[in-house]
């Protein structure tokens, strides 16, 4: 019996140490750096990197308490406008006292720089007191928006239109430079410029072949959703319904296989961007047409279907219109959004033909040109991801008269097809259901020509 015993404890610490041997193996690493080419990227972004843990634990508190104890369901209506335009109009004059603060470091003045300190001090309380009043009233507008446009289930729209107003993060974009395409997208702590020229520097010296690029973005699609704030009304509306609806997408191919391939992460924010710019036009016709009216709200002229079919592209970035420039390769005026367009078809063309060398030297002549910061292939695998604007960078042909469903259509289609399928669609809802399980070009083709036929 003793024998036994033993024999089975002897059993029993080799089937542990073999465990713990198996345990070790997969948890225990080498001790060597991760020499692969993501391994050098994500090395070199990581002191960098933002924390979504933290963030979330935080946001999801915020809009518990915001639920639980929150009043502005029992504000009426005229007053939620009024606070929701008095927290837009603080934006603006905190962005405003901001830039006269900065400018002060160029030409100091002590006197003029304190004031300015206790004056966005006293915005920033007021704005803080705010905050978690007026999220919930934007949501509780966009949600009756939803409705109206067919997302309603039961009287509610699922899933939950959930937001916070947030300095968003950065990004950093690596696309090959043999090829414009976004490999990595790594999310970044607010970077100021010379940081951000730091990690693109950093990130190009580990791997030589990858072109990097630093980004601010206007909102991230975490629930409850990230959103930049703006002095404009129609652009806060605009990306709290853009990332809604990467929240609804997440639910169905053209969400769940977003990472899946380039094409489909492009046809993906291109619908959410067309569906966001309607979204905000609806919300100001439902609920602020007096101010809209009287001037008191600036109205975007958001690109449409017609803009990818006339070649005077515009790119509508701020409610005064630029001027139209020269291009440096032709006689004619054009705008910055036509350059852009320009420079990432010449960009294709010699890429296509491998030659790396002469496409970074004609992006590095238009980045001069137009006064960049950045205009690489990362630039454009960030930026042509957007296809919703022909300026954006995208490789769209403008002014084409080739039918975007003929196989023969120059350039890519993602831009004009998205905008045609929504300007078909009776409702939003009808378009993002279309839309919501198109994944690759060809289905994107066959989709407009069914949302022809049934809707033409």
């Amino acid at each position: 019996m003793a024998v036994t015993q033993k024999r089975l404890r002897y059993k029993l610490k080799i089937y542990l140490r073999a465990a713990l041997m198996i345990v070790l193996a997969f948890t225990i690493k080498d001790g060597l750096p991760d020499r692969s080419r993501g391994g050098r990227i994500h090395a070199a972004a990581r002191p960098y990197e933002f924390n979504y843990i933290a963030w979330e634990v935080e946001a999801l508190w915020s809009k518990a308490r915001q639920s639980m104890w929150g009043y502005q369901s029992y504000v009426p209506e005229a007053d939620r406008k009024e606070a929701i335009l008095e927290y837009i109009e603080l934006v603006g004059q905190l962005l405003d006292l901001q830039s006269q603060l900065e400018a002060t470091y160029i030409t100091p003045s002590a006197a003029n720089a304190d004031v300015l300190r206790r004056q966005i001090t006293d915005l920033e309380k007021r704005r803080a007191e705010l905050q978690p009043i007026v999220e919930p009233m934007i949501e509780s507008q966009v949600s009756t928006v939803l409705a109206e446009q067919g997302f309603g289930v039961m009287g509610q729209i699922v899933p939950p239109v959930s937001f916070r107003f947030v300095e968003t993060p950065d990004v950093l974009v690596v696309s090959p430079r043999k090829v414009i395409r976004q490999d990595f997208a790594i999310s970044l702590r607010p970077l100021d410029v010379d940081e951000a020229a730091q990690l693109e520097q950093a990130v190009e010296t580990v791997s030589p072949n990858d072109a990097a690029y630093v980004t601010g973005t206007g909102g991230v699609g975490i629930w409850p959703a990230m959103v930049i704030e703006s002095r404009y009304p129609a652009y806060v509306f605009e990306i709290v319904a853009h990332e809604w609806s990467h929240h609804y997408l997440f639910m169905f191919p053209l969400g769940m296989e977003y990472l899946g391939l380039p094409e489909t992460r492009i046809i993906n924010e291109t619908a959410a961007t067309v569906f966001g710019n309607a979204m905000a036009l609806l919300v100001l016709d439902r609920f602020y047409e007096k101010e809209v009216t009287d001037g008191k709200i600036w109205i975007p002229d958001y690109p449409t279907l017609a803009d990818f079919q006339s070649p005077a592209v515009q790119t509508p970035t701020t409610p005064t219109m630029p001027e139209p420039i020269r291009d440096p390769d032709g006689p004619r005026p054009t705008t910055r959004g036509t350059i852009i367009n320009r420079t990432r078809i010449t960009t294709d063309y010699l890429l296509a033909l491998g030659r790396v060398d002469a496409a970074e030297a004609y992006m590095e002549s238009r980045r001069q040109w137009l006064g960049m910061r950045v205009l690489n292939q990362a630039w454009f695998a960030f930026n042509g991801g957007y296809q919703a604007d022909p300026g954006q960078g995208g490789g769209a042909s403008v002014g084409t008269t080739v039918d975007v469903t003929d196989p023969a259509y120059p350039g890519d289609p993602i831009g004009p097809a998205i905008h045609e399928i929504a300007e078909l669609a009776p409702t939003l809802g009808d378009f993002l259901n279309i839309m919501r399980d198109v994944t690759t070009r060809q289905a994107l083709i066959d989709t407009l020509i069914e949302a022809r036929a049934r809707w033409k």
